[in-house]
């Protein structure tokens, strides 16, 4: 498969949850107006940019995983927000399967660059 023949698409990958993990971590850390300003900048990035468009069109199920991700991730880190004491404990439940999930697509990126 000639999809992912281009290196760019690794680093890309790593853009792409980025965008996902930045306005969560900050609001659990407790910076809620940087949250707000990334959390819309991140939307509208997956709504709009053509690196997401390439992923959900040539991944499995991508759309679902950051659609899932990003919510529960937020849902959490706004309890943490309200509970900081919690705030680390609720993040890492978020973060091991966002970053398990996100280590495979990541893997099936490079499987498919290299057979290509």
């Amino acid at each position: 498969m000639s999809k992912f023949k281009n290196a760019d698409h690794r680093r890309l990958f790593v853009y792409t949850m980025a965008c996902l993990t930045i306005p969560i971590i900050t609001l659990g850390k407790g910076h809620l107006e940087i949250s707000v300003v990334s959390s819309i900048l991140a939307i509208c990035l997956f709504c709009f940019d053509p690196t997401f468009s390439f992923y959900k069109k040539n991944l499995p199920n991508y759309n679902f995983f950051m659609k899932c991700s990003f919510g529960v991730g937020m849902f959490l880190s706004a309890i943490g927000y309200a509970f900081p004491n919690y705030s680390n404990w609720l993040l890492l439940i978020w973060g091991l399967p966002t970053f398990l999930f996100g280590y495979s697509y990541a893997s099936l990126i490079d499987n498919e660059r290299k057979n290509s």
